[in-house]
């Protein structure tokens, strides 16, 4: 950051945040396993993905183009209907006619 001076902390600090600062390395397994892997190990295991990759991404675009997108709405005679039952006008109730 420019024009910004950060103070100095004591080395406590320092190493508190250093220690406490990425609690979740510790369990990381996946950062470990790469890290000791083999350099031939790891092409043989990109090559895999790779060709997983590519069946992955014909495969998608098979099922987008088998799938339809259909949207429905009411039809017009449907909200028609509707419209000219809220235009009648009510009817006189049975007990108060008499």
């Amino acid at each position: 950051m420019k024009g910004v001076l950060l103070p100095s902390l004591p080395r406590s600090v320092r190493k508190a945040a250093e220690r406490f600062g990425e609690p979740w390395r510790q369990w990381d397994i996946m950062r470990q396993y790469r890290t000791e892997i083999h350099d031939e190990d790891q092409a043989e295991i990109y090559d895999d993905i790779e060709k997983h990759k590519e069946d992955l991404t014909q495969y998608r675009i098979d099922s987008k183009e088998n799938v339809k997108i259909i949207r429905t709405r009411p039809k017009a005679a449907g909200r028609k209907a509707i419209l000219d039952d809220s235009n009648q006008p009510k009817r006189p109730n049975s007990t108060t006619s008499k």
